[in-house]
């Protein structure tokens, strides 16, 4: 999941400099067909630094697709070296990594929160519509909990 947001946070960060913001963007986790020019972002999945939980390594490809048949070598040159200008520039990526790593973060939480809570809920269902068959004294279908169709 780290991955997953690594890419999606360096590809918004990328697509914000002069030169790359008009290329398609995709990251390695898009099983899209590419549409050209392209720009796509893959990190491996992070491995923790020995005896740390806060600080991970890993790698990342940014691979610029700018047409098939290389026709324009100039152009594609200055999108490279967007891309290498702006990554140069540590300070700011890891201010723009901070900033938005959290926001993709909360974002894969949240997602996962509502995945557990339905199921949560689809499990009281069926606990409520199992008692509702066997214990007398709980409230009838009238009211929905004993319907059936849990």
């Amino acid at each position: 999941m780290l991955d997953h947001i690594l890419d999606a946070v360096l590809l918004t960060h990328l697509k914000t400099i002069d030169g790359l913001a008009a290329l398609n963007g995709y990251t390695g986790q898009d099983n899209a067909e590419h549409k050209l020019p392209a720009l796509t972002v893959s990190t491996t999945t992070p491995e923790a630094l020995a005896g740390s939980d806060l600080a991970f390594k890993g790698e990342v490809d940014v691979i610029i697709e700018s047409e098939a048949h290389d026709t324009a070598p100039a152009a594609h040159a200055a999108r490279v070296e967007s891309a290498r200008a702006a990554l140069a520039d540590r300070p700011v990526v890891i201010a723009a990594l901070n900033a938005d790593f959290w926001v993709g973060m909360g974002t894969a939480l949240i997602g996962i929160a509502q995945g557990f809570i339905a199921l949560l809920l689809k499990c009281v269902g069926r606990v409520i519509a199992a008692m509702c068959g066997r214990v007398t004294g709980l409230p009838t279908s009238t009211d929905g909990l004993c319907s059936g169709d849990h």
